[in-house]
């Protein structure tokens, strides 16, 4: 991720062209006196009009060039702060408590596979799995909705929409995983691992690793961008 610190958002923009201009300026009001003091300054006075409307044009170019960098800069400033906001709705939105709750839930349903007395075909365990899985996938919807509804404007913050669109695009892929073990926890208990626990049950807890580690990346780009804008 790319440094937006303020420094660098509102460092000075200087144009060439401008500068060229201000020195030829500054040099033609040294010279004009001593070529005076020669009688030489007749070359000058002859065309000052077209230096001078050449040296307006360049300043104008010049200023305008200005004045849109620091129009981006402010686009950019503005686009920062409406990521924050976004950013901000996802890691402090009210369902998150349900993968939380979610993973409580499945990490004892992988407890109780272990006993010996658990009967791994009933229905009823493999449903309560099922649902845990199905609350996270409806929470992950919730980060797509809100990520999808931030514009993606390449031209005033690339570095930014570049890191969103990773977030973006590993929520997804978790998203079709846990839709993937919850279509298994459904319907097919049979496959375990080696400690006998169920597939599902260990793929889903493998799964909220990742989403652990998301949560923490959206956490960090926001942190970021805060630091970076005050």
């Amino acid at each position: 991720m790319k440094n937006l610190s303020p420094s660098r958002l509102c460092k000075k923009h200087w144009n060439p062209i401008a500068a060229i201009l201000v020195g030829a300026c500054l040099g033609f009001a040294i010279a004009i006196p001593i070529l005076d003091q020669m009688g030489e300054n007749s070359l000058f006075y002859r065309w000052q009009s077209m230096i001078g409307a050449a040296v307006s044009a360049g300043l104008a170019i010049g200023l305008f060039q200005y004045q849109r960098h620091l129009d981006k800069q402010k686009e950019k400033k503005g686009y920062t702060f409406a990521v924050i906001r976004s950013l901000k709705r996802i890691t402090n939105h009210y369902e998150n408590v349900r993968i939380d709750m979610a993973k409580v839930t499945i990490e004892n349903q992988r407890i109780r596979a272990a006993m010996p007395h658990f009967r791994p075909h009933r229905r009823e365990d493999m449903q309560i799995v099922a649902n845990a899985v199905a609350e996270i996938i409806m929470v992950y919807g919730k980060y797509s909705e809100i990520l999808a509804s931030i514009p993606r404007d390449h031209e005033i913050a690339g570095d930014i929409i570049a890191d969103l669109d990773k977030i973006d695009d590993a929520l997804g892929k978790t998203m079709n995983s846990f839709q993937s073990v919850r279509n298994t926890a459904a319907t097919n208990w049979s496959e375990n691992t080696a400690d006998g626990t169920p597939l599902a049950i260990f793929d889903a807890l493998q799964l909220l690793k990742d989403t652990a580690y998301q949560r923490e990346t959206i956490n960090t780009l926001l942190k970021q961008l805060q630091s970076n804008t005050l």
